[in-house]
């Protein structure tokens, strides 16, 4: 790889550093400097809030990839598995595991699936709703970025 590549990666990866830390900072409403703790989550409300975390730009991330010529189908189905992906590493973090067995028991009588709605489900639930193709996809990507108020509600 030549310098020039590698010094454009370098500069790439830090602007990456500089972005999160200073959105990590608008997040936080607290100045980077000042303390910023790095630990994975423990308790059902650090995990929850690490959650919504990963769930909550989703909507300016859509705003991009839209901006970026991303099929409609396509991002509907990106923020479906960032969200998917979100709700199993939470579970896979949680302490207590019968307390993941039984969001497992729910979700699988409410949506035939132990781990949540599949993106298909998604798409058919909305579709019966009397929506179409491309609403319910609209409906999926919004949906993504909002998370259930009851258990959020635990936390506060």
């Amino acid at each position: 790889m030549k310098n020039n590549t590698k010094l454009q990666l370098f500069l790439f990866s830090l602007l990456l550093i500089i972005a999160t830390a200073g959105i990590t900072s608008l997040v936080l409403q607290s100045p980077v400097g000042n303390s910023i703790l790095l630990s994975v989550p423990h308790t059902n409300c650090e995990i929850r809030n690490w959650y919504n975390y990963q769930t909550i730009a989703l909507s300016k991330q859509n705003e991009y990839w839209k901006a970026n010529g991303i099929p409609l189908k396509e991002r509907a189905m990106k923020a479906y598995f960032i969200r998917h992906h979100a709700r199993l590493e939470a579970r896979f973090m949680m302490p207590n595991k019968s307390e993941v067995a039984q969001l497992e028991a729910r979700d699988q009588k409410k949506y035939g699936s132990p781990d949540g709605p599949t993106f298909d489900y998604l798409v058919q639930e909305n579709l019966a709703e009397g929506k179409t193709e491309q609403e319910a996809y609209e409906a999926i990507i919004e949906s993504a970025s909002k998370t259930n108020a009851t258990y959020n509600s635990f936390c506060q």
